[in-house]
């Protein structure tokens, strides 16, 4: 697997703050679709991996995507799969998702939540942005870990991403500064717990 991680991860050491993993199809989409949000979070405590699925050999989106998760104190995973309209991101990338959930699982506290594209692919409706939705659901609800989607669309736009059986799909409607009260209300929670191990106070949500 390509990927490449800060050194909080490399170290070994302990990061007991709530984590958000961010999946996004490309360098700048974590930017562009849901950048004030993380940057929200950032300020509440969250510890915040950001994977990407393209870019890793790109001369100019590599060092931007890597920058813009500095600009977040957030864990970059930089991958390799192929870009591109027309090419599919490869069923490796499930696999990818594992190791990578398995480095951070060493080294921080559980995964809160994971945020991807929504199933409508943003406005563009790139195939790849498809292709995350598609592969990182279904990645999500194999791992039992909270799954949740950014979109600038009304609620009801998005009627076909809720779970009506289950409580683990969150709903978050992420494109700054535009915001679902359940994800507010399970940030705020566990940011303060957060604070409260570790004797800091969390910037409000």
């Amino acid at each position: 697997m390509n990927c490449r991680s800060v050194e909080r991860l490399d170290h070994g050491e302990a990061d007991i703050r709530p984590l958000v993993m961010v999946v996004v199809a490309h360098p700048d989409d974590e930017s562009i679709w849901v950048g004030g949000t993380l940057l929200r979070m950032r300020d509440a405590g969250i510890h915040l991996v950001i994977v990407c699925a393209t870019g890793k050999s790109n001369p100019i989106r590599a060092p931007e995507f890597l920058a813009a998760c500095n600009k977040l104190n957030a864990t970059p995973f930089l991958l390799d799969h192929e870009d591109g309209r027309t090419s599919p991101i490869s069923e490796d990338f499930q696999e990818d998702l594992f190791e990578i959930k398995r480095k951070v699982a060493a080294a921080s506290s559980d995964i809160l939540c994971v945020l991807t594209h929504p199933p409508h692919g943003d406005e563009h409706r790139h195939p790849q942005h498809l292709d995350c939705f598609s592969l990182v659901k279904r990645w999500a609800r194999q791992n039992n870990l909270p799954f949740g989607v950014f979109s600038g669309r009304l609620a009801t736009d998005m009627r076909h991403v809720k779970s009506s059986s289950s409580s683990s799909c969150v709903e978050v409607f992420a494109l700054s500064p535009i915001w679902t009260a359940p994800i507010i209300d399970l940030f705020r929670g566990v940011g303060n717990r957060a604070g409260a191990k570790s004797g800091t106070n969390s910037a409000p949500i």
